[in-house]
């Protein structure tokens, strides 16, 4: 692992590209340097009354459903 993270290292570092060259030779980020908000898909944060409709949704499910809501779920966003 250690490696693998030197040679991205140096391949980043000496990249002309400024997708790929943004930090130049720091080893690490700061907090308050991490942008977590860009990107994010519209619909992901939920409000108050959101989070608490969620949560009475999944108060409600019987064991089957908490048993096969991970594969629902995913045949569900390969197709939907």
């Amino acid at each position: 692992m250690l490696a693998l993270y030197l040679v991205w290292k140096v391949y980043s570092a000496t990249s002309r590209n400024p997708k790929v060259n943004y930090r130049g030779w720091k080893l690490f980020l700061r907090a308050s340097e991490i942008d977590i908000w860009s990107g994010i898909r519209p619909g992901v944060l939920l409000t108050e009354e959101q989070q608490a409709e969620k949560r009475a949704e999944q108060q409600k499910m019987t064991t089957m459903d908490k048993i096969l809501y991970v594969p629902k779920s995913f045949v569900y966003s390969l197709f939907i």
